[in-house]
């Protein structure tokens, strides 16, 4: 099983020399992360029309096609299975990297797309089936409910922590947002599904939640036709060491049939959500990614 190399690179506001340095530096072997016959994957989600406080980590249209420019200053940006196939055979000579997006955000296909045929490169789409269409990932659910609820000043609790938010304090908001985010994410479903309808109604955010965040069906049936590779990001994206095997199994074996039917293609690889080796997934979800036939799955691990 391949792992990710999942840089975050050059994120937010950066300016164009202090991320010639970053990249001089990792060429040169100051990290030793990508040496001369290695292969980088990079790991991104949203690629935003224009960035937003809330998520500074999500970089705008703008940041993301200065980060490809730079990338291919220094890399062969390359399909993956054109990067794993020459990884295996040992005729990688120049560094080369191939470029993930988690989860199957729609603007994807309305931005990352365009901008990827701009300059004719390949890249993964590892998408969430059960978010496919109208669907709304549990984290955005926290995000837009915090971003837009009409309250100035709320209290958020979990069964083991409470959260002050205070809407004029921006930088706190992001930090306890991030904090929110990560103690919900290792809930049973269930806890996590109870503190998610307790939260809206506290936000009074009943009914206005957005329903277009994910792509469509047909969207995702078109990155296929265009030549991109669409992988599993499971079912739910739930974390698989919270899961029983009975469920981790599901998670990944109906996610790769019900994309397999969408675009009538394999679905060779898989994203295992968060990524953690040992906190997220294990060497039994290693085992049942295997069987369930996928040829590479993917963490994000360094290295």
């Amino acid at each position: 099983m391949q792992r990710k190399l999942a840089v975050e690179i050059l994120a937010g506001d950066i300016d164009v020399m202090i991320g010639k340095r970053l990249f001089t530096y990792l060429i040169k072997g100051g990290l030793q992360l990508v040496p001369a016959n290695r292969l980088a994957v990079l790991n991104y989600h949203s690629v935003l029309p224009k960035k937003n406080p809330l998520l500074p980590y999500e970089p705008d249209v703008d940041t993301f096609e200065r980060q490809l420019i730079w990338l291919m200053s220094y890399f062969d940006i390359v399909s993956i299975d054109e990067g794993i196939g020459q990884l295996e055979q040992g005729l990688i000579e120049r560094p080369k990297v191939v470029l993930t997006f988690d989860d199957g955000y729609r603007n994807n296909y309305d931005i990352v797309l365009p901008v990827l045929e701009k300059y004719s490169l390949s890249a993964v789409f590892f998408i969430v089936a059960d978010d496919m269409d109208d669907g709304i990932m549990w984290n955005d659910v926290i995000h837009y409910a915090v971003h837009y609820s009409p309250l100035e000043r709320f209290v958020l609790e979990t069964d083991k922590a409470s959260f002050s938010f205070d809407r004029g304090d921006e930088k706190a908001l992001r930090t306890k947002l991030v904090l929110l985010v990560e103690a919900v994410k290792y809930m049973a479903r269930r806890d996590r599904n109870d503190f998610l309808q307790r939260m809206i109604k506290t936000l009074k955010m009943e009914n206005r939640l957005p329903r277009d965040l994910m792509m469509t069906r047909q969207q995702i049936q078109e990155l296929a036709q265009k030549g991109m590779t669409i992988g599993s990001h499971a079912c739910s994206h739930d974390v698989l060491t919270c899961l029983s095997d009975s469920e981790a199994n599901n998670e990944l074996t109906h996610s790769k049939q019900a994309l397999e039917q969408l675009i009538d293609k394999p679905v060779d690889y898989y994203a295992y959500p968060n990524g953690k080796y040992g906190v997220d997934f294990n060497q039994s979800h290693m085992g049942l990614a295997e069987r369930a036939g996928y040829k590479r799955a993917f963490s994000t691990e360094w290295g």
